[in-house]
């Protein structure tokens, strides 16, 4: 895999032949915190930034990346003024992300969300700092004063 490091003022980076190059339209994420990068599909990666969203990298199949466009995932509706602490894939089209006030969200591929675990549904403390996927289906969360287990998908 590919090294990512998003440069505050500068945007987002690939580590290759001993440095650090820009990718095509990183200056997309020069004004925001990339909180997360995985694997979207087979070619494409997706990448959570703490204000922004989400963004689609097209890469082509040499692995050079050609684009960069905003996912729409339609999740402003259900969080208030949050942003977001954490993101991974945590199924085969499914993925996570945590924020600072609204919870943890799950959405798939399509940019549908599909489950939403905060205070009104067994969380105690809305802040997700970080989370991870276990070996039986759910999800541990690290949230503001303890970690909890939640059953997710």
């Amino acid at each position: 895999g590919n090294l990512y490091v998003n440069f505050e003022n500068e945007g987002l980076k690939r580590f290759m032949e001993g440095k650090f190059v820009p990718i095509p339209f990183s200056e997309k994420f020069s004004d925001d915190e990339i909180v997360g990068i995985d694997i979207f599909d087979n070619e494409d990666l997706i990448a959570a930034t703490a204000e922004s969203g989400f963004f689609l990298i097209k890469i082509n199949p040499y692995g050079n990346e050609l684009s960069v466009e905003k996912l729409e995932i339609n999740f402003q509706s259900l969080i208030a003024q949050t942003t977001i602490q954490s993101f991974k894939k945590i199924g085969e089209n499914l993925f996570a992300f945590g924020t600072n006030g609204d919870g943890l969200f799950v959405f798939d591929q399509s940019g549908k969300i599909t489950q939403s675990i905060n205070e009104n549904s067994g969380i105690k403390d809305p802040f997700v700092n970080e989370f991870i996927k276990d070996s039986r289906r759910s999800i541990e969360a690290s949230i503001r004063q303890w970690s909890c287990l939640c059953k997710c998908f």
